[in-house]
């Protein structure tokens, strides 16, 4: 593969990436609450799991855990403070699937104007984008083992529901991570 294709490939890449990054700036969440909001709807977690997970250290993801706890969107279990797991709440629930339809609404609509013949090709690249980064199929599938087999399927359910009773959006706001 040449050194022109990989060049051209990253500054494609970094540009999706960047535009989605500005998005995020006005949705309720920081990008580091939402990956974790995220990765929470699998099931419980604790904070060294969730930091490996996201590429940070414990004690700034235990920042990030307190802030999301001070606007209620997870509880830790009682006990020890080392292996305590987090947990979403209901109402971080809430905000992670407010989240995902607001960031759903806002690339349909950078998709608005495009061709049959674009909307076509943007599905013919989604394979090759999930063998380079990963199907998000099987990054769900690993998120979620460990649970039981109807917590899985509801999970798989309920992100695929659009009448989700949780599915609301909520204007409560915790701090931006630093």
């Amino acid at each position: 593969m040449s050194s022109d294709l990989i060049g051209r490939a990253l500054r494609r890449f970094l540009t999706p990436a960047q535009a989605m990054r500005r998005d995020a700036e006005t949705l309720p969440v920081s990008v580091a609450q939402s990956a974790v909001l995220s990765r929470l709807r699998g099931g419980p977690k604790t904070v060294g799991k969730l930091a490996t997970a996201e590429g940070v250290r414990a004690p700034s993801m235990t920042q990030i855990i307190n802030r999301m706890e001070e606007a209620g969107w997870v509880i830790r279990s009682e006990g020890q403070v080392r292996g305590r797991a987090v947990q979403i709440t209901e109402v971080g629930r809430a905000v992670a699937v407010a989240v995902r339809q607001e960031r759903t609404a806002r690339l349909a609509k950078r998709c608005d104007g495009l061709s049959a013949e674009d909307l076509a090709s943007l599905e013919a690249v989604l394979p090759v984008l999930d063998r380079i980064f990963g199907d998000p199929a099987e990054l769900l599938r690993r998120r979620c083992r460990g649970q039981p087999v109807e917590r899985r399927l509801n999970a798989r359910a309920c992100w695929a529901s659009k009448s989700h009773p949780d599915r609301v959006m909520t204007s409560q706001r915790a701090g931006r991570d630093a």
